[in-house]
């Protein structure tokens, strides 16, 4: 297709490249072997270079595929209908480019003005007004854009192996780098802007090399053939007592369809350099870790026997008899001086496993991305066989430093460091140059399986060497763990980060290594299997509809009783079925270990003091649901995404009630949640009365109650004592909560105000759960006489709190649920609390109730609460109210009536309810259905 036809581009044109040199060129490359694949951008109608290709593809015995892209309508229906009988040929109505990647005028002004070439012979503004037309037509005319990633999608195709560039005048630059790593690069119009630069740049290409060039046809074709096919791989293992995983690499290798050679470090590594930091952890080289210096478990053997079968492949490197390696630095740069080629140098530990499709798909990234210096992957990390890491940026998936595995070695390059590997050329590092991402080895499916934890051996050697105490028994904790997915710092000490613990199938993921059992119940006993992958069948795990995402945001900012209630929550639905909805988004490892809930750790939510709460991430959220597929989002506070759907639970309307600033950036975070969420719970009816009050375009409100923990429950007399003696309670004490709370609606105040009132204060001492040790001077001088105990407790704790006070003092003045109300009544504690909002919802007749202004009605209310027959009441009472608390199921509209039915039965008294997951499932499907 010639570029200079000042006409439009729907106009048809006589063939250029016909029955000359340059067709009989393209004939005889479309015949070729290797030719699988065949891209010619700028068809035109057919009658030049597409029956070249067609010509020579004919006979080619691999019947390759062409592409033909045409951007003119005109000659592209002229090439369809020509060639519509032949079923390989391809043809596209696309541009090759989208219209923002056309070059500027300028750049042709450039061009023209300072490179003499074929297009001089044009006036400037004809030239240009070409350019416009070009770039008009594509906008006018409706075709795709892109066209050369559309047909690399939809064919599936990495690489093509021949390739014309032929199109318009001004994308040639472009197309080039859409297909470069290409066999066979043909330009044509080189002395022109079209190919000008690109036969320069491959001209200069150490990785192509000009096969044909004759600039005096027309206006020049050159044709390029890639050099760099023949790239080896080098494989370096160092290895001690390297079974099972030591046979599976082989067969692997030998598979392999280019030049590969495989170099074997064995012995024992001193623990010097690199991994000197074993020896503060305790770890130490024991005898029976070694056979003189070698294997002791058989791996000796088997690498004499493959280097006998494979001598030409195979080179093996060992110490002296009896002798240790210098670190494993050394190791790892014994075998460099052998390696005198250029090539791939690829670190392949003995339990990091891979197939070999990738492999291939590994250096074939290496082939088309000839600048490329090295390559870091993610793994799948196993810790038993069927259990593997799930989480990322933790433990063993530090992505500044893992997984490093592949390098662009140059001969004269050594190794600085082994752990992390860092290969160094001169004083430059060339994993530092220009590396293959995380992201881009994961897109190409290079995510390989490392089998670290999977056998006793593996967690004895480690418990001896690297000195991780108690690697065996905690390993064995974690295999016997039923519920998933964890975190591993509960079972291995060394790990204090998020790192999250699943099975492999809830991953997708299928193991290439596993154990055949034979009806061997041990462990040790069995014999191991390898496969790849791709033998296996697909995994079948299909996550049940809807997904929910719970953004964790909470557990980040706060401690307190919201924080509570969520745990409370995730911690019941982890016992149920319904946990496999659920995602929790852990902001950063703040989240509850929770086993049974399926974790991701996602960025920390920024300071609202710095940004403003209503800037609250919203992109970054729709991010994450996306990835996750999520349909339904969840907040523990007032987060939201851009388009997936939210549910809204809300605790409380503190602000409001107590008219805060309405333009308090807390507050309007606050709004614009509720006005997004498509549907939205509360945590009592008052608390839904508030919301359509206060929010009058929220159409109806599902109460969900939240419940109580079953760690909250009456305790021996014997466990009392033991829990006054640890914190040093002589007296009888009254139990305060979030006594350090300046916020006046908690109204503790008004305890301290009638404990002064109180004739026998001196007889009593006070336990005030706090965040931080302080309290008013003025609430000090008002219990002056009484014991204070300032204290910031556990569950485990605040439950014995509870069960041994005389009573728990609760007179706030607004609650959105009140949860200590109800901890204390299911510990058998009396409660003295004031009469509103939704401690009435919560207390009923179970309590005692104060008016919240009056200190000489508490101070008369602590006494009566001393009474034998008024303990005897209350605890009873609310013993039963904590019990049947979750048979109050209400719904709320605007015209608040509850007409929703009750959907549960009811709880044995004996276990207590943690989490309305019924009624949220239910909401959640009345949203979604």
């Amino acid at each position: 297709m010639t570029s200079f036809q000042p006409s439009g581009l729907d106009r048809l044109i006589p063939p250029e490249i016909k029955d000359d040199d340059f067709s009989q060129i393209i004939q005889t490359l479309a015949r070729r072997p290797e030719v699988h694949t065949v891209l010619e951008i700028g068809s035109s109608s057919g009658a030049g270079s597409t029956e070249a290709f067609v010509k020579g593809l004919r006979e080619n015995p691999n019947q390759p595929l062409l592409f033909c892209m045409e951007v003119s309508k005109a000659r592209f229906a002229a090439l369809s209908e020509q060639y519509r009988e032949d079923a390989f040929v391809r043809c596209y109505n696309v541009s090759s480019i989208a219209r923002d990647q056309f070059p500027t005028a300028e750049a042709i002004i450039d061009f023209y003005n300072h490179t003499p070439s074929n297009l001089n012979v044009y006036p400037l503004d004809l030239v240009l007004s070409w350019l416009q037309q070009d770039i008009e037509y594509v906008e006018n005319s409706g075709v795709s854009e892109s066209g050369i990633e559309q047909i690399r999608q939809e064919n599936g195709i990495d690489r093509f192996d021949l390739v014309l560039i032929d199109g318009s005048e001004f994308t040639g630059a472009i197309e080039l780098e859409a297909v470069y790593g290409a066999t066979f690069i043909l330009l044509d119009d080189i002395c022109t802007f079209k190919n000008h630069h690109n036969h320069q740049r491959l001209r200069d290409d150490p990785n192509y090399a000009l096969i044909h060039h004759n600039p005096q046809r027309r206006n020049g074709f050159s044709v390029f053939q890639r050099t760099n096919l023949d790239l080896p791989v080098h494989f370096l293992t160092i290895v001690l007592n390297g079974e099972p995983f030591i046979r599976y690499h082989l067969e692997i290798f030998k598979q392999l369809p280019f030049r590969w050679h495989w170099h074997i470090v064995e012995g024992v590594a001193d623990l010097k350099h690199d991994t000197a930091w074993s020896l503060r952890s305790g770890g130490s080289i024991a005898p029976d870790l070694h056979d003189r210096g070698l294997s002791r478990d058989g791996t000796t053997v088997y690498l004499d026997e493959i280097q006998a079968q494979h001598p030409d492949q195979i080179s093996i490197y060992r110490p002296p008899v009896d002798a240790f390696w210098d670190g494993k630095r050394e190791m790892v740069n014994a075998p460099l001086s052998n390696i005198q080629e250029s090539c791939l140098l690829w670190q392949v530990d003995v339990d990091e496993l891979w197939s070999i499709e990738q492999i291939i798909a590994a250096r074939d990234l290496f082939v088309r991305h000839p600048d490329k210096t090295a390559a870091f992957y993610w793994c799948w990390y196993f810790v038993g066989e069927t259990l593997l890491i799930s989480s990322r940026h933790c433990y063993a998936q530090n992505p500044a430093q893992e997984w490093l595995r592949t390098w662009r070695y140059q001969p004269g390059d050594v190794w600085a460091a082994h752990e992390p590997p860092r290969l160094v050329r001169g004083d430059r590092d060339v994993a530092a140059i220009d590396p293959f991402s995380h992201d881009e080895t994961e897109a190409a499916g290079l995510v390989f399986q490392h089998f670290a934890y999977v056998t006793p051996d593996q967690l004895q050697f480690k418990e001896q060497y690297y000195g991780y105490k108690n690697a065996v028994f905690q390993w064995q904790r974690l295999q016997a763990e039923s519920r998933f997915p964890v975190r591993l710092r509960q079972y291995f000490p060394w790990v204090r980060d998020f790192t999250t613990v699943d099975r492999a199938q809830s991953c997708g993921v299928v193991p290439i290594a596993q154990r055949s059992r034979n009806g061997i119940a041990h462990l040790v006993n069995d014999t191991w299997q390898f496969q790849s992958p791709d033998e296996f069948p697909p995994s079948a795990v299909t996550l049940p509809v809807p997904q929910i995402a719970i953004d964790g945001v909470f557990f980040q900012l706060h401690k307190t009783g919201i924080a509570r209630v969520w745990q409370s929550l995730l911690e019941e639905w982890a016992q149920t079925d319904f946990r496999h909805h659920l995602v929790l988004l852990d902001r950063m490892g703040t989240a509850p270990d929770i086993a049974g809930i399926r974790t991701i750790v996602i960025d920390p939510y920024r300071d609202g003091k710095r940004d403003g709460l209503a800037s609250s991430g919203r992109p970054f959220l729709q991010s994450v649901c996306d990835q996750l597929s999520a349909d339904v989002f969840i907040s523990t506070y007032f987060t939201t995404p851009e388009t997936t759907p939210s549910v809204l639970l809300v605790h409380d309307l503190i602000p409001e009630v107590m008219g805060e600033n309405p333009n308090h950036p807390i507050v309007q975070t606050k709004r614009q949640a509720i006005e997004y969420a498509a549907d939205h719970l509360a945590i009592s009816q008052n608390t839904a009365r508030d919301l359509v009050r206060f929010y009058p375009q929220v159409e109806s409100v599902t109460v969900a109650y939240c419940g109580v923990s079953s760690a909250f429950s009456p305790a021996s007399a014997e466990q009392i004592a033991q829990f006054r003696h640890r914190y040093g309670i002589q007296k009888p004490y009254f139990l305060v909560t979030s006594a350090d709370n300046p916020s006046p609606y908690k109204n503790n105040q008004l305890f301290f105000e009638a404990i002064a009132h109180l004739a026998t204060k001196t007889g009593f001492e006070i336990v005030c759960t706090v965040l931080s040790p302080v309290l008013p001077d003025e609430w000090r001088d008002r219990s002056a006489g009484c014991t204070v105990h300032l204290l910031r407790l556990t569950d485990a704790d605040l439950a014995l709190a509870y069960a041994g006070a005389i009573a728990l003092i609760y007179p706030s003045r607004y609650e959105g649920f009140g949860m200590p109300v109800l901890e204390a009544m299911a510990c058998g504690c009396p409660v003295i609390t004031c009469a509103n909002s939704s401690i009435v919802e919560v207390g009923d007749q179970a309590v005692l109730y104060v008016p919240e202004d009056d200190p000489i009605a508490l101070a008369d209310a602590l006494c009566e609460v001393q009474k034998p027959s008024v303990r005897s009441r209350l605890i009873a009472a609310g013993l039963a109210r904590s019990t049947q608390f979750f048979l109050v199921k209400h719904g709320t509209n605007r015209s608040n009536s509850f007409d929703l039915p009750p959907t549960l039965t009811c709880r044995p008294p004996d276990r207590l309810a943690t989490g309305d997951f019924s009624r949220l499932a239910s909401s959640l499907k009345m949203l979604l259905y």
